[in-house]
């Protein structure tokens, strides 16, 4: 169904032009916010998209498209975070009852979420000849996206579990302490979406228009963790999605 739809996109793209054919470049920029179950893991951040809009007749047309997209990182990320310094915590304070130093600690290392993505819209204005032209528009693009987040162990008190973010069993005996360990939840992939958005046209002057519009943006991913080592659960990773507040400017050459 996805091939199906970027082949119909396009197909439009390749139709040839009219004689009342315009090409207008342009650059949006604004708010960004994660929603849905990316909002378990994201917060705001910023957008920036450069376009190319070529209206084939009076009240449609194409775009090609090239956006970055940064949000902050939290919550599911923080609360992972928090998990495994308080195991550490507890290793830390059952060696020390036991005459062990009890001194393992926790590294965080993580950034932002970041998503490069290029692509091709379809647009439809809903009136004609006004100067306040309402319009919706949706398309499909390829996103370059990634996570990085990544936890690193040190002096961790062993107790004879496999790994130094394993949790402790319930009778343990300190026996020294644990290889310095990394863990490796980074995430780094390139996915396919789908964008729609609704806004409004604003012309300016005969060759610059100026528009505001609300987009939202669906990436087709799936959350996997480390499973090799058996930690896989990065269920908030399943489906990214965000929402744009944007404005921007257009003009015809």
């Amino acid at each position: 169904m996805r091939r199906s739809f970027g082949l119909v996109l396009v197909t439009l793209a390749l139709l040839p032009s009219g004689a009342r054919a315009q090409s207008f470049y342009g650059v949006h920029g604004g708010y960004a916010k994660a929603v849905a179950n990316s909002a378990d893991f994201a917060s705001n951040g910023t957008s920036v998209e450069l376009r190319w809009r070529r209206f084939n007749r009076s009240r449609t047309a194409f775009e090609i498209v090239a956006g970055y997209t940064q949000l902050g990182l939290e919550g599911a990320i923080q609360d992972r975070i928090k998990q495994y310094k308080e195991r550490i915590e507890v290793k830390n304070m059952v060696a020390q009852l036991q005459g062990g130093p009890g001194n393992g600690f926790l590294t965080a290392e993580y950034g932002i979420f970041e998503s490069f993505h290029a692509g091709m819209n379809l647009h439809f204005t809903l009136s004609k000849g006004s100067r306040l032209t309402p319009y919706f528009n949706f398309g499909a693009a390829a996103y370059n996206w990634k996570v990085p987040f990544r936890l690193r162990f040190s002096r961790v008190p062993f107790f004879g579990e496999q790994h130094a973010y394993d949790p402790i069993a319930d009778i343990s005996l300190y026996s020294g302490l644990q290889p310095d360990e990394d863990l490796d939840f980074t995430n780094h992939h390139t996915s396919g979406g789908l964008n729609a958005s609704l806004g409004t046209t604003f012309r300016l002057q005969r060759h610059l228009t100026m528009d505001a519009e609300i987009r939202t943006h669906l990436l087709f991913t799936d959350g996997r963790g480390n499973r090799e080592l058996g930690v896989d659960d990065q269920d908030y990773l399943d489906h990214i999605s965000f929402l744009l507040l944007q404005g921007g400017l257009h003009y015809r050459f």
